[in-house]
């Protein structure tokens, strides 16, 4: 006890006799921490850093916005596969290829870049492959710059990221590098898929719209303005809502005619698709 008590007495007049540097010791004191924290962090895998929203969110332009199509990577053998589409809010055709966009992947661990092999096998579909990627990568972005090719200035030039990260049914260890005629191919084969289900989301709406039509025929026939029960002020009502049900039958009418029309385009894209296919 002796001892202990001996030793708190030394300490008392060390902290005594040093009251500035024990001051400035304790100042420091959530600098070192910080540091730390900071130098941790680099060292760290950054794959969970990044939310949900951030892997899926995609890479945003004026007039289209880059999203993950599907991603496969072999730990294996460090090959990376990441197929991406232009997607837009209207129908304009957005046409991407080697003259106007340029790709760069980095990983997010070690900030390493990798110049990748980039196929655009659609106006709006192209594949990034990339080899050579390590297991403990993390995360990988991808860095877009895209040149509008309908303006040569310099402002026109765009930039944007996208990130991603292969776990669970996007680990592939039987993936290898393709040729450029496999990706055409499987490029062809998801555009077929993709007009089938376009076409089948069409029919679907036609079925909606003449079901519709239906329904609001019934609802018709039991209303009538010039009943002698209703007054004035209810006839009126009642003549307002037969004509906003008849112009409510007109448009789904209008909407079936466009989908037909859509329907018979889309399957003639689709059977040229086919034809391409056969050929690869």
């Amino acid at each position: 006890m002796a001892k202990v008590k001996g030793f708190f007495k030394k300490a008392y007049r060390l902290f005594k006799n040093n009251k500035k540097a024990s001051y400035l010791s304790l100042l420091a004191i959530p600098l070192v921490l910080y540091f730390g924290v900071y130098l941790y962090s680099l060292t760290q895998n950054h794959t969970y850093k990044l939310s949900k929203e951030d892997m899926e969110e995609g890479a945003s332009f004026d007039d289209f916005n880059l999203v993950v199509q599907d991603q496969k990577y072999n730990p294996k053998n460090g090959t990376y596969v990441i197929k991406v589409k232009a997607d837009t809010d209207n129908d304009e055709k957005v046409v991407l290829d080697s003259n106007n966009l340029s790709v760069k992947a980095i990983t997010n661990k070690d900030r390493k870049s990798y110049q990748p092999n980039v196929y655009h096998t659609l106006n709006d579909y192209f594949v990034v492959e990339i080899e050579d990627i390590p297991k403990d990568y993390g995360s990988l972005k991808l860095h877009f710059n895209y040149k509008d090719s309908k303006n040569g200035d310099d402002d026109s030039n765009r930039s944007g990221d996208l990130y991603v990260s292969a776990v669970g049914k996007n680990i592939d260890k039987n993936l290898t590098p393709q040729s450029k005629k496999t990706y055409y191919r499987d490029s062809y084969i998801y555009l077929k898929n993709r007009l089938e289900k376009e076409i089948e989301d069409k029919k679907r709406d036609i079925t909606y719209n003449k079901e519709n039509i239906q329904s609001i025929k019934k609802e018709n026939k039991k209303l009538d303005a010039n009943d002698p029960i209703l007054s004035k002020k209810e006839q009126r009502q009642t003549q307002s809502t037969i004509d906003d049900n008849n112009s409510s039958i007109e448009s789904s009418k209008e909407n079936i005619s466009h989908d037909k029309k859509a329907i018979k385009e889309k399957q003639k894209n689709k059977e040229n698709v086919e034809k391409v296919i056969n050929d690869l």
